[in-house]
């Protein structure tokens, strides 16, 4: 399944290669020393599975199941069955449960089956109409998740995480006014949930609120110190408050929390760049290609860190590498200078 990528903005970082300037616009704001080169999408994944609400017990389908008629399996001599709960076959639990399940091993469409005799059995339940909604998010039905988020909500206006994801869903149609209005609800009802002022700190940066925008990204760091999008998200805010250093600093912080981020290490490479530590921005390009073979951009801006340290065979071997993942400008610059 493809991840759910939300462009929160593109950061500009100066370079300019042998009189070229390439640029990619971020917010309408250009940094720095002369042109631009192209930073990594600053991108916002959903969670790939949610897990199931507390006390569930699909956690290892540890429920028992019956016909109506049977003999009750808490009622019976098999040792296994005591203490677990009892569900009626093709009851409303039942359907509920299993799309659980199913959607746990990502078999999305065959929960959305269960889900929706779920919601035939019980159309007043706005628990049920928030699951089905993450489970359409998660097969990227946007509309059909939107819908059902609305119904979660018009049911149990206190449902906080159905404002949550609808605010997200907003941020990806546009409109991040809306999504701020959900965000906010969701704080009101829970002023502690770190995620949602990280999103809403989004949605403000979007919209150039800089100033609302990191105040909400530190009090998500501030609530949970370890929210590693967090850091990257307010890295590239800061960016576009021309604090570098401070951006520096948080790309850093991200990548002590996760070491596996092939992006950030590219970001922080290409920042490096621009500030002409060139052998600097080699190590975190190598880090970045070695975690991603395949990372197109990180090849491209190692060619042209080799090149500005005269390592012009290292240089056309990454361009041409470049090229070769497939790259739009790496052909080019080959043609120019490899040949």
């Amino acid at each position: 399944m493809k991840s759910l990528i939300l462009i929160l903005g593109i950061l500009l970082l100066p370079f300019v290669f042998f009189g070229q300037t390439y640029t990619i616009s971020s917010q309408g704001k250009n940094y720095g020393n002369g042109g631009a080169y192209v930073a990594p999408v600053v991108t916002r994944t959903f969670p790939a599975y949610k897990p199931p609400r507390a006390g569930s017990p699909v956690v290892n389908k540890s429920y028992n199941v019956y016909s109506p008629g049977a003999t009750s399996p808490s009622n019976s001599n098999n040792s296994s069955a005591v203490n677990k709960p009892v569900i009626v076959r093709n009851s409303f639990e039942y359907f509920r449960m299993e799309a659980d399940e199913k959607a746990g091993r990502k078999d999305f469409a065959g929960a959305l089956v269960d889900f929706d005799k779920a919601v035939r059995l019980n159309p007043r339940s706005a628990d049920i109409y928030y699951d089905r909604g993450y489970n359409k998010l998660l097969m990227e039905d946007y509309p059909g998740s939107m819908q059902d988020f609305d119904k979660a909500i018009e049911l149990d206006p206190a449902l906080m995480m159905a404002y949550n994801f609808r605010g997200y869903l907003k941020v990806v149609k546009g409109s991040n006014e809306e999504a701020i209005k959900d965000f906010n609800k969701v704080i009101e009802l829970d002023a502690f949930y770190a995620e949602t002022y990280a999103a809403r700190a989004g949605a403000k940066h979007t919209l150039q609120d800089d100033a609302g925008a990191l105040k909400d990204y530190d009090r998500a760091i501030s609530l949970k110190p370890n929210l590693t999008t967090a850091f990257k998200k307010r890295a590239y805010l800061k960016m576009d408050m021309e604090d570098r250093p401070g951006a520096m600093a948080d790309f850093s912080k991200a990548i002590e929390l996760d070491p596996n981020d092939t992006d950030t290490y590219c970001t922080r490479g290409l920042m490096k760049q621009g500030d002409k530590d060139y052998a600097g921005a080699i190590t975190d390009l190598d880090k970045s290609i070695a975690l991603d073979s395949k990372n197109s951009l990180a090849f491209y801006i190692r060619a042209m860190s080799k090149f500005l340290t005269q390592d012009r065979a290292g240089g056309c071997a990454d361009f041409n590498k470049a090229a070769e993942l497939g790259y739009a400008s790496a052909p080019e610059m080959v043609k120019k200078y490899c040949n």
